[in-house]
């Protein structure tokens, strides 16, 4: 593995007696807590973002794009790089599987090592040595624009194609992939700058055959045939971190023992992932599983921006916190910040979190929250810098969840004494709203209560944000 050269974050776990001795509430325990703002773990993968976040990824890999960016104090994702890029026009893609034929795929490294090469002498020259540039090599490399255009240009049967095709990997690994990194490589050796590699993305991730060919493709086994050095490794071994899309804020599924998808498993996303990380992250195999698309263009331009975005900052932060993953490690970016009605955006919903909380770390409080039923799900977060705030979401666990109003929910305030207030944000499709809800408090229970019904829809439920400050 190609070791993370960032500065890695302290993450430890409370045991009992830590927090007693610390004074702290029984319902820390068995948390992790990071010394690392929340922000450090967003990003955006299209449009602006203003603080929430500190990744950005850019398509067009200028190096005009570059230097802003890294003025600004971003880590990149540089997207599509060169070669197949997303695999959408076959012409292009013909063309450039014959040219890595042609000459061993010399022209196309060159490329590649010249455009590290400017890039890492642009960090240099805005001071941002410390700024990590991620290579993402392929973009939602299990589509159907892999397979048909491969295929052909392969001369093989295209229909009926699929996507998630193991017929891709191959070519995938040793024309594209394996080349590039190589260029990656030199260059670091020459600039002594790190060049972090993502696995060209993993489309609809949600999906299980999706991460049966990411499966497939880690344990890949290298020719070498143009990139000889790496002949015997797996691509696992040549990468630096994994990349996902559309797996969090999805209908996310895993099977059963039959091979058939469980719906309504509550979890599911968690498991999913899990199957991911355990094999290749955890073991240390690769060094991190980032997502550089959530939300996505159909969410933003319908208005649902926001409440999509609310689903994948609750469930990241508390996954990658259950996981004590440092940003080093886990990353999210959304796509479409900029997309949609500006009111109901994404970009919004993460201004709120920002303005409410600050650029601060966070612990989760665990089954604090009481969902209004059993289709939804609850998590919440509290300042580490400053203890009289806490976050709250509700957010339902699918998206075809029983029509239902609630006026009220109960959180779990033991070890939290003191008056509270309570803003709650309602953001659904089409329209938000905020209230300042009234309170009760009754053995250690607060009971959260608005001033107008929130019904959910099914199909287009909403999510919900408590922020809760103790004066």
């Amino acid at each position: 593995m190609h070791l993370l050269n960032r500065n890695s974050i302290r993450c430890y776990l409370l045991t009992a007696s830590l927090a007693a001795l610390l004074g702290l509430p029984a319902s820390l325990l068995a948390q992790t807590l990071s010394d690392t703002p929340w922000t450090e773990y967003f990003g955006s993968s299209s449009g602006p973002h203003i603080g929430w976040g500190r990744t950005s990824r850019v398509q067009n890999n200028k190096t005009r794009q570059v230097r802003k960016i890294l003025q600004r104090g971003d880590d990149i994702v540089l997207g599509d790089v060169l070669g197949l890029g997303s695999a959408e026009n076959e012409a292009a893609v013909a063309q450039f599987m014959n040219s890595i034929e042609a000459d061993g795929g010399q022209s196309f490294k060159q490329q590649v090592l010249d455009r590290a090469m400017t890039f890492n002498q642009t960090q240099i020259d805005v001071g941002a040595t410390d700024q990590v540039l991620y290579w993402q090599f392929g973009n939602e490399i299990t589509s159907v624009k892999y397979t048909l255009n491969l295929r052909s240009w392969a001369g093989q049967p295209v229909q009926p194609a699929k996507p998630s095709d193991p017929f891709v990997i191959p070519y995938y690994a040793e024309y594209y992939l394996a080349p590039a990194v190589q260029a990656i490589r030199e260059a670091e050796i020459v600039t002594g700058i790190d060049n972090l590699v993502l696995l060209g993305s993993i489309g609809n991730a949600s999906s299980p055959p999706r991460r049966e060919f990411l499966n497939e493709l880690l344990n890949y086994e290298l020719v070498g045939t143009y990139a000889g050095e790496f002949a015997g490794l797996r691509v696992a071994d040549i990468i630096d971190l994994i990349d996902i899309h559309y797996l969090i804020a999805k209908d996310t599924h895993v099977e059963n023992a039959r091979g058939r998808p469980i719906r309504h498993l509550q979890g599911s996303y968690e498991l999913a992932l899990n199957e991911i990380f355990d094999p290749w992250v955890d073991t240390g195999i690769v060094g991190g599983l980032f997502s550089t698309e959530e939300v996505g263009r159909k969410a933003a331009t319908g208005g649902y921006g926001a409440s999509k975005a609310m689903v994948v900052a609750a469930r990241f932060l508390h996954w990658w916190g259950a996981n004590g993953l440092s940003s080093d490690q886990a990353r999210s970016l959304l796509f479409g910040t900029n997309l949609g009605p500006s009111d109901i955006s994404a970009d919004l919903a993460m201004q709120t979190l920002l303005s409410f909380l600050g650029a601060v770390p966070l612990v989760e409080i665990p089954d604090a929250i009481v969902p209004p039923a059993n289709d939804w799900e609850g998590y919440l977060f509290e300042s580490v810098d400053d203890n009289n705030k806490r976050v709250g979401f509700i957010i339902p666990s699918w998206s075809d969840i029983e029509n239902g109003t609630f006026t009220s929910f109960e959180i779990d305030a033991a070890g939290w004494p003191g008056r509270i207030s309570a803003e709650v944000i309602v953001y659904g499709v089409g329209a938000s709203s905020n209230s300042n809800a009234s309170v009760n408090r009754q053995n250690n229970v607060l009971t959260i209560t608005v001033p107008t019904p929130i019904t959910a829809q099914k199909g287009r439920p909403p999510s919900i944000v408590i922020l809760l400050q103790r004066n």
